[in-house]
């Protein structure tokens, strides 16, 4: 369960995606659930375009009351590092079902160059450090999560100035490079000292039940470690699918998007993130075009699908007869936990010297806007292309010429020379 939402609000266990409701769902739904895990909102009746930071929609169980202890026994004490392997345990999950960056090993290693935060040898942070609370309200969400419990941001910030290394180059990039961007370059990492593989899931697979260590029946997982994030521009904006939406195909990934970061290279409020990719196999009730909440109590017993799907359509108000297919989704989740220690940062080569860590130009937006022979000839004739850092010392550092001159973004908060200036 998710405790940030309420029994009104989600409707499934975090081995699913968790499937929101805009009404309060009767006994017999909870344990509803579709693919991913970890969360993500497939929500009836609340927005689709979700802010980072915000109060969620739909009615509320009572803090405090039998109800919320009975779901939440976790939320009435302050959450310790130790608590992760309880909360994934009442979960039913393994701690690969932790989101990529956050595994059992996060509340106990010593590890440093695990997560510098998290350690007991590094800043040996509580996970409240950074998630402020407020009367049971936590702050801090992931982009593909419902929205936050409490409207506080969770910035680096909180701890660390905004200009804060000692090359004003580098510091230049915290104004459209989030920190996790080069300090979290790889997820999924085991730490040094848990016995356990901190391996994470990358897709889910509805159609293979198999039977976990502790004996409960889940969807059969791949597991993966050492994964270079997706990279994407967030605004702190994300797009949900809910519950009763037509799903649709990405073109640019030809699987059924269930939630995608909302930013881009040109939009002032965004910056660029690390995300973990994740696919699921999962049903779709073909003629409607509509993913299918499956019945998760139904399969958890059996490990079977066609009757938690058939359930899942009856709770969501459609015929059990109704008829169905498996279609791959997919989703992105921000990546923010495991930071690595300083001399583990990417150096400028890793991300604007080649595409082995990210395509920039490709993917990200940093093309030319023209060929190189027509952006250069509008100012100068046709000369041999230089190394990035000589080309932009010349033209940005020296000319203080804005991005624009040479791409189809500016940097207006730097001050620097526009086109026609």
């Amino acid at each position: 369960m998710n405790a940030g939402g309420g029994l009104g609000q989600l409707v499934g266990d975090d081995a699913g995606h968790g499937v929101g409701r805009g009404e309060e769902a009767p006994r017999h739904l909870v344990g509803v659930a579709d693919d991913h895990g970890d969360g993500h909102g497939l929500a009836q009746g609340s927005p689709q375009r979700q802010q980072k930071a915000g109060q969620d929609a739909g009615p509320r169980v009572a803090r405090e009351s039998p109800e919320w202890n009975a779901l939440f026994p976790l939320a009435a004490a302050p959450l310790e590092l130790g608590d992760l392997s309880d909360l994934a345990r009442r979960q039913g999950q393994g701690q690969e079902q932790l989101r990529g960056d956050l595994a059992l090993a996060s509340g106990t290693t010593a590890d440093r160059s695990y997560d510098v935060h998290m350690a007991t040898t590094g800043a040996n942070l509580a996970c409240q450090s950074c998630h402020t609370t407020r009367n049971h309200r936590i702050a801090g969400k992931g982009s593909d999560l419902r929205a936050t419990d409490l409207d506080v941001k969770v910035e680096c910030t909180k701890c660390h100035n905004a200009a804060p290394h000692d090359d004003s180059n580098l510091n230049k990039h915290t104004a459209r490079v989030a920190c996790q961007t080069c300090h979290i370059s790889v997820y999924g990492r085991n730490a040094s000292d848990s016995a356990a593989t901190e391996a994470t899931e990358t897709h889910r697979d509805w159609t293979k039940p198999h039977t976990t260590s502790s004996g409960a029946i889940h969807p059969t997982p791949t597991l993966a470690n050492d994964l270079k994030p997706e990279y994407k521009f967030w605004n702190g904006y994300s797009y949900n699918q809910n519950l009763g939406d037509s799903a649709a195909i990405d073109p640019s990934t030809g699987t059924y998007a269930t939630s995608r970061p909302e930013g881009a290279i040109n939009d002032a409020a965004s910056k660029l993130f690390p995300f973990k990719y994740k696919t699921a196999y999962q049903p779709i009730a073909t003629s409607l075009s509509k993913l299918i909440a499956v019945d998760t109590g139904v399969y958890f017993a059996a490990g079977n699908l066609d009757s938690a799907v058939k359930a899942g359509l009856v709770n969501m108000g459609l015929s059990s007869g109704t008829p169905y297919s498996m279609i791959t989704t997919d989703t992105y989740q921000l990546i923010t936990h495991q930071v690595m220690t300083k001399d583990r940062a990417l150096t400028c080569n890793q991300c604007h010297g080649t595409t082995a860590q990210m395509d920039l130009k490709g993917k990200l937006g940093y093309a030319m806007k023209g060929t190189q022979s027509s952006t250069c000839r509008q100012c100068h004739g046709a000369e041999d292309m230089p190394s990035f850092t000589s080309l932009h010392n010349k033209h940005v550092k020296d000319k203080k010429y804005d991005c624009a001159w040479c791409h189809t973004f500016s940097r207006p908060e730097r001050g620097l020379r526009a086109p026609g200036n």
